[in-house]
């Protein structure tokens, strides 16, 4: 869930090409599965349930209406690139996508986009396995490319785990200085100056 109680403030971070490439397989909890989004309706309202559950969109409309628009058109790469986590009795409940996006150059970038866990799941390192499965799946399409990804401080608790799997902050950013303020209202002195410490410059 985000954690709109304090200041939004936005962060970029990265994975060098090499961590990208040398992340270690996705392994899940006893009791779940990957599977890829397979392209229909229902997976997409599979995909809307989830981000919606956790506050991405206030209702379910706005999420397939987002859906649409930004990844119906390329639904050949979705059904490659947006990964599920399964319960049980089969019922997505975490997706993430290794997703993909173009520099000034026009070369193609890795991109880690849309990492949600239904709030009831959350605690169980779903997360984690979900989020290296999207790093796993770059690796594959896209082999040495570095992979970023856009985030908040409302996401501060994914931020340490971004960090914690080789995502680091990029200082450049206009909103760097503020979002590490931010954060050192909700995190320890610790994890604040781990942050900074391995903090990138855009390259």
């Amino acid at each position: 869930m985000l954690d709109k109680s304090i200041e939004y403030r936005e962060m970029i971070m990265e994975m060098s090409g090499e961590k990208v490439l040398t992340t270690a397989e996705a392994v899940l909890p006893q009791g779940f599965t990957f599977r890829l989004h397979n392209g229909s309706e229902n997976d997409v309202m599979h995909w809307c349930r989830i981000e919606t559950a956790v506050d991405e969109f206030d209702t379910l409309d706005e999420a397939r209406e987002y859906f649409m628009e930004e990844f119906y058109p390329h639904m050949g790469e979705v059904q490659k690139r947006c990964v599920f986590i399964a319960n049980k009795d089969g019922l997505p409940i975490a997706t993430a996508s290794g997703w993909y996006s173009k520099d000034e150059n026009g070369d193609v970038l890795n991109r880690l986009h849309w990492v949600a866990v239904c709030p009831e799941y959350q605690g169980l390192g779903l997360g984690k396995a979900v989020t290296i499965k999207a790093v796993n799946i770059c690796a594959k399409l896209a082999p040495s490319k570095k992979m970023w990804l856009s985030t908040q401080t409302h996401s501060h608790r994914a931020v340490v785990m971004y960090h914690k799997l080789g995502f680091n902050v990029q200082s450049s950013h206009e909103d760097y200085a503020r979002a590490m303020e931010v954060l050192a209202e909700v995190l320890t002195p610790e994890k604040v100056r781990a942050l900074k410490e391995f903090a990138t410059n855009k390259s």
